[in-house]
């Protein structure tokens, strides 16, 4: 069960690493339309 654990916490991390670039992108223009 832990290593299975560990697997999936290691899948879910690597998306979040593609992801955050792109969030933080979103928020930027969010802000630079607001302004």
């Amino acid at each position: 069960m832990i290593s299975n654990k560990s697997e999936i916490e290691e899948i879910q991390l690597k998306p979040n690493i593609k992801v955050v670039p792109f969030v933080i992108s979103i928020i930027a223009g969010l802000v630079i339309i607001v302004i």
